[in-house]
């Protein structure tokens, strides 16, 4: 709770995260903060973290976080918040930072969130060069989402096959200038643009 952290994190092969490489049962991530730089080698990068891993009887959660960092992989797997998601709620973050990864499994908030797991009232102002500018690869529960439409080609979560399609409400584009003052009710305190 309260992290922040500035600088520079590469992983060797996987598992690369600005606050944890993996987050495992048990454990929740709350109102933290990262920019720089963070890099896996092969797989499984995030803002936050690489990877974030409940059960299916206890949720983890990753709850108003911001990422102001460049997350990269040369595979899949990669977010500006979380990497990978499965039985866990990803909610009220905020990412800026540019997202790279050589798959459909990338995002701008989660590569692919799965198994029960949410993205839930996030934004995402960033680039990201492929997959979907909130979610890459969809196959539990999205809603309330943005993203800046003018920074990213990618729509905003792509479909179950793997083509980058909106799922209608799930995710909603906006014109840079629409994405200054009042954010509507339920983002982060942040707003639009994280700090």
């Amino acid at each position: 709770t309260n992290c922040t952290f500035n600088g520079s994190v590469t992983a060797a092969t996987s598992y690369a995260g600005g606050i944890t490489g993996y987050n495992g049962n048990y454990t929740n991530i709350d109102t933290c903060r990262v920019a720089g730089t963070i890099t896996a080698s092969a797989s499984y990068a995030g803002g936050i973290t690489g990877t974030s891993v409940g059960t299916s009887s206890y949720r983890n959660a990753v709850t108003s976080c911001t990422n102001a960092a460049k997350v990269s992989v040369n595979t899949s797997y990669a977010g500006g918040i979380v990497g990978e998601n499965s039985y866990s709620n990803i909610q009220y973050c905020n990412n800026g930072g540019d997202v790279y990864g050589s798959s459909y499994l990338t995002g701008g908030i989660t590569g692919h969130n799965k198994s029960s797991a949410t993205v839930v009232y996030c934004v995402s102002t960033s680039y990201v060069n492929n997959g979907g500018a909130i979610v890459g690869h969809n196959e539990a529960t999205a809603t309330g989402n943005f993203y800046d439409k003018q920074r990213t080609s990618a729509k905003g979560i792509s479909s179950t096959d793997g083509t980058s399609a909106d799922q209608s409400g799930k995710a909603v584009g906006l014109l840079t200038e629409a994405m200054t003052g009042s954010a509507p009710s339920g983002l982060s305190g942040d707003g639009w643009t994280p700090a």
